[in-house]
Order: structure tokens, then C-alpha cells, then sequence
């Protein structure tokens, strides 16, 4: 196992757009200073500086201009002491923009409701805002940005499942609960994997589980994909599971975040039964999950195993009292399939 990484921390990676030198001059010069050139957007740059051509000082916002995909306000005037944020529609009610300052001429992460930019610098610059990656820059006074490649997961982990809808259904893996299958308290399960994340998604039925204090929850992977290796054909067919998650979606009744420990499987392959050892503690921060009115959300870092590939089979369930409620993927309970079991759900990384 490699060291697990703080979940949804911004992974940044740079690529050289142009080269910092160019923001080596502040901009100050002998030439008449004219004030800030404000354009005609709905974004605008507001703070506590005290210009002497307009009157500041977090009273009134300085409306940028668009340039191509990006938005601009040209030849403002800073002082060391100075900061600032960006609004959009002159409102602080709509959403702003915020974050901490990197350094001369190279973009920053920024987000809703984010810190007050602080970039200690005397002189006249120009303040950049990129909305597609969500990224500012304060660069000298007529130099240009570099943006460096700041990873976004597709899926923020805060109960608002909008984000899901968003995704292309053709790269997610999909799971529903079968007619008649034998334990129907789950009833969809979503997965979506990208180069650094593993996202979950699923629906549960209120009335599978009625008393919450009593709720036990597994995730389990067939991590190499290989249906001759691993074990736990307890729920799935053939029982190729190497690892298994152990965790709770509610505690003390109401839902709390998943944070699992970690088994391997140590029984014959194939085999059913509960032949596991523990090789990760509850708390150590495997998952991290919310959810809300018979939803839950949660995600992984894929660093989490050194073993993971790009496709691996995937199940889940909830137990109450340990019997399980809830089970996906399943199958309909009949006499072609007297189990009810299936195969693991594939997974496969979305490109």
C-alpha cells in the first residue's frame, strides 16, 4: 500500500505556457499613471486598495474586461498591504472568487468563497481570472499568465449529487437492482474512475434499513480482474475479490463520511466464507463519503492501492445486524440463477 494522500486536495502539475522572466518588471516607470482599465463583464475586481483615480477600498469594483476565454483588468495600482477578491455581477450573494497567491505572473487555484487574494506586491499590474480552469494571475504591468495544470475532480464529495449528471454515462459503470433479486436494499450504483480518483455513487431503500445504529457497509474489488484469483463468493459470482473495505454510511442513525478499514483475502480462490486479514485501519482515510434523502456519495484515491489497474471488478452491500440488505450488482433470484448472485460490476478508467 502507498502512503494514502489527503482526499480532494488540488493535484497540481505544471506545463510552461510562456516564461516568468516576462513578469520581472513591476511596471513602474516614469510614464503618467492613468488608473485601472476597466472593461464592460460581468466580473469585476474589489478590495481594499485605495486607488487615487477611483475611489476604493472595498467601496466599489473595478469591472474587467474580456480578453478571448479569459477576463482582465489592466494597470491597477498595489500597494505591499493590499488585497482583493473577484465578484461576479458586482454581488457578493452570486458567487466570488478567491484563493492564495503563488507567485509574479503564474496562475493560481481560486474558488467560491475562497480567501482573500494576498499578493504583497508595490507597483501597477494587470489581474488575470481563467473560468475554465478556475485559476487567477497577477502578472506585471503588460506581461502574460502561464497556467499551470491544476486537477479538478469531476465530483466534489458534498451531498449534491448535480455533479453526477454532468458526467458522461458512457464512461461510468453502471449497476441497478434486478427483479425479484434476493436483497434489494440498494437499488443504483455508479462508478466513475479517472487517472487519480475512484468515485461512487448509490441509492438505498429507507425501508431495508430502519434502524441506521445497526448499519455495517463493504466495498470490495477484484483488484487485477482476474476471476482465477481472490476469493468471497459469498454475494458474487465466481468469488475473485482480493480486497474488502469495512465501514459504517450512518452512525448514531444519521449519515457520517465512509472511512473503511482494509482487508485481503486469505482463503482458498474462489472459496466462500469470511477468511480475511486486516491490513488497514478504520481512520485512515481509504474513502471519503456523504449523502442525503437515500443517496450516498464517496471517492478513493487510486494511489490507495499499488496494485490497481485501469479495469477491476467492483461490488458493494449493506448489512443491518450483518445480514445483508442491500447488495449490487445482483441478479434476479430464480431457478436459472437459484443464488441470485452476479458478477462484479466492471470498472474501467474513463477515457
Amino acid at each position: 500500500m502507498k502512503k494514502l494522500f489527503t482526499l480532494f486536495a488540488i493535484a497540481a502539475m505544471t506545463v510552461i505556457a510562456c516564461s516568468k522572466d516576462d513578469n520581472k518588471d513591476n511596471g513602474n516607470n516614469n510614464s503618467e499613471y492613468n488608473g485601472p482599465e476597466q472593461g464592460t463583464s460581468d466580473w469585476s475586481v474589489i478590495g481594499s486598495f485605495a486607488e487615487e483615480k477611483i475611489a476604493m477600498n472595498w467601496d466599489n469594483d473595478l469591472v474587467m474586461a474580456a480578453s478571448g476565454d479569459l477576463f482582465v483588468l489592466k494597470n491597477l495600482k498595489l500597494t505591499a498591504s493590499d488585497e482583493f477578491k473577484i465578484r461576479y455581477q458586482k454581488s457578493w450573494d452570486i458567487k466570488d472568487r478567491g484563493g492564495d497567491f503563488a507567485e509574479l505572473g503564474e496562475g493560481f487555484p481560486v474558488e467560491q468563497g475562497g480567501p482573500n487574494i494576498k499578493p504583497k506586491l508595490d507597483g501597477i499590474y494587470d489581474i488575470y481570472y481563467n473560468p475554465a480552469t478556475e485559476q487567477m494571475a497577477v502578472c506585471a504591468k503588460g506581461k502574460t499568465a502561464e497556467w499551470p495544470y491544476i486537477y479538478r475532480a469531476p465530483v466534489q464529495i458534498d451531498g449534491n449529487f448535480d455533479d453526477w449528471a454532468a458526467l458522461d454515462a458512457s464512461k461510468m459503470s453502471i449497476a441497478t437492482c434486478a427483479p425479484d433479486a434476493q436483497w434489494t436494499g440498494l437499488k443504483v450504483l455508479k462508478v466513475y474512475m479517472d487517472e487519480i480518483y475512484m468515485f461512487v455513487y448509490f441509492e438505498y431503500d429507507d425501508e431495508a434499513i430502519p434502524d441506521k445504529s445497526a448499519v455495517q457497509g463493504h466495498v470490495y474489488f477484484d483488484i487485477d480482474n482476474d476471476e482465477s484469483t481472490g476469493g468471497c463468493n459469498n454475494q458474487w459470482l465466481p468469488g475473485s475479490i482480493e480486497y474488502m473495505g469495512e465501514g459504517k454510511f450512518f452512525s448514531g442513525g444519521a449519515v457520517c463520511s465512509f472511512d473503511p478499514s482494509l482487508s485481503i483475502w486469505t482463503g482458498e480462490v474462489n472459496a466462500g466464507g469470511w477468511e480475511w486479514e486486516s491490513i488497514l485501519p478504520s481512520g485512515s482515510g481509504l474513502f471519503n463519503g456523504t449523502g442525503k434523502n437515500g443517496a450516498y456519495e464517496m471517492a478513493m484515491l487510486r494511489e490507495s492501492f499499488t496494485d490497481i489497474t485501469d479495469e477491476f471488478g467492483f461490488g458493494i452491500d449493506i448489512q443491518q445486524n450483518w445480514n445483508s440488505v442491500g447488495v449490487l450488482p445482483n441478479a434476479t433470484l430464480d431457478e436459472e440463477n437459484p443464488t441470485g448472485k452476479s458478477h462484479l460490476l466492471t470498472v474501467k478508467l474513463a477515457q
